[in-house]
């Protein structure tokens, strides 16, 4: 509960006309929901670990943690980790794409890109 009422009181504190607000509001349960069903497709705990180690790092470098960092938690190499990573963001990015087609209620890959950019344009200024 505490969480949603930060969220709300962010998006109070946004001067943003009540359309991007609705949009970005939107935008967030899109990228959530993708998110979670990608971690409930992890197959055993041991992947669900790597994913809870690697998805900070899904559309950044995280919170200033470097890879090699979470290589050694993983008891992987560099190199595998960020090809984990990869992977994972590859999987992230498909999601979203399943998640609009079902919100839009088509398979058209012209429409799920049209609204993957409004996506992402509900994040911008």
């Amino acid at each position: 509960m505490e969480g949603a009422e930060d969220y709300f009181q962010e998006l109070a504190a946004d001067q943003a006309e009540p359309e991007k607000l609705y949009l970005r509001a939107w935008a967030r349960l899109t990228l959530e929901r993708s998110l979670d069903k990608l971690r409930e497709e992890q197959a055993d705990e041991t992947a669900r670990q790597r994913f809870d180690q690697l998805a900070p790092h899904l559309v950044q470098e995280g919170d200033g943690e470097k890879l090699t960092e979470v290589a050694t938690r993983l008891g992987i190499s560099e190199t595998a980790c960020r090809q984990a990573l990869f992977r994972l963001r590859k999987q992230y990015r498909d999601k979203i794409r399943e998640e609009l087609a079902l919100t839009l209620g088509t398979q058209d890959p012209d429409e799920i890109q049209q609204e993957l950019q409004v996506l992402f344009q509900a994040f911008e200024g």
